[in-house]
């Protein structure tokens, strides 16, 4: 199955950026991927989910409202005080084949992150 790849760079208050991966969607699968720091997991909103880490993810952050709306599978892999190191080494793995939807975002305190 190919997988088109495309990052998008962003300069605003911070440096954000988004990975976005399609893929043709695995038979009654719609997979979406959350990647990131605590600008993607929620950090802030004071409600999170129990998932037994440390990561602060949130049911109000984007990558929950989005798979909510959208009907995705959420696996949702961003964490409060990710490094770049990070997410290449522990979040990246979890887009494979028959993932539908990846997004990776960052703010700009992330240690390793582009700055412009």
């Amino acid at each position: 199955m190919a997988m088109t790849r495309a990052l998008i760079t962003a300069a605003g208050l911070g440096t954000t950026a988004a990975l976005v991966a399609a893929a043709a969607p695995a038979q009654g699968a719609n997979s979406y991927v959350a990647l990131g720091d605590s600008y993607s997991s929620g950090t802030g909103t004071r409600t999170y989910i129990d998932d037994g880490t440390a990561c602060q993810r949130s049911v109000y952050a984007y990558p929950s409202l989005l798979a909510s709306a959208q009907g995705l599978s959420l696996n949702f892999r961003a964490c409060s005080g990710a490094t770049v190191a990070d997410v290449t080494n522990a979040q990246l793995s979890a887009i494979g084949a028959g993932t539908t939807t990846s997004r990776s975002r960052w703010g700009a305190t992330m240690p390793g992150s582009p700055t412009c």
